[in-house]
């Protein structure tokens, strides 16, 4: 059983050479992981289990910027190390549906801030960042890349 969850096929399609390491250094090359997966599949989905905790773990330990999307709202989480910031934009209506995509929170969030109630919290960064961090996914929250974690940080200047 996964500490997180398993990756999708999608996202271990992504990480194929790294998968591929991983199982060398378990030794079962390409031979001994198909006849693993033919002949032993839950013994297979052990291995894939544990991949998937070691990519999340580190993924979550280095994360820095999260954002949640809901309906009617856009939160924004920086994650520094010292402490975690957060903003909540609640707007007065749904989202357009384009708000909902990585790639288009940030514009829709700025041309519309006006119309929004904002709040704003800090909060020393917790002992345990990979658990807080799948928590906030869990529940919602979606990681963002360093590009998108530098452009969020403009909203919390005022705060540092």
């Amino acid at each position: 059983m996964p500490r997180f969850r398993t990756l999708s096929q999608d996202e271990l399609q992504v990480l194929e050479p790294e998968f591929k390491q991983f199982l060398i250094v378990h030794q079962l090359y390409d031979k001994e992981w198909r006849e693993l997966a033919a002949q032993q599949p839950q013994k297979a989905q052990e291995f894939i289990a544990l991949f998937s905790d070691i990519v999340l773990e580190k993924t979550y330990q280095k994360a820095q910027g999260l954002v949640q999307i809901g309906h009617d709202f856009i939160a924004l989480f920086l994650l520094q190390e010292a402490k975690w910031q957060f903003m909540h934009f609640q707007f007065q209506q749904e989202l357009e549906p384009d708000a909902h995509h990585l790639t288009q929170f940030l514009p829709y969030l700025q041309q519309h801030i006006s119309e929004t109630k904002i709040q704003r919290g800090t909060k020393i960064a917790p002992e345990n960042k990979v658990a807080a961090v799948h928590q906030l996914v869990s529940n919602g929250a979606q990681l963002l890349n360093t590009e998108l974690t530098d452009q969020i940080s403009v909203f919390f200047q005022d705060e540092a």
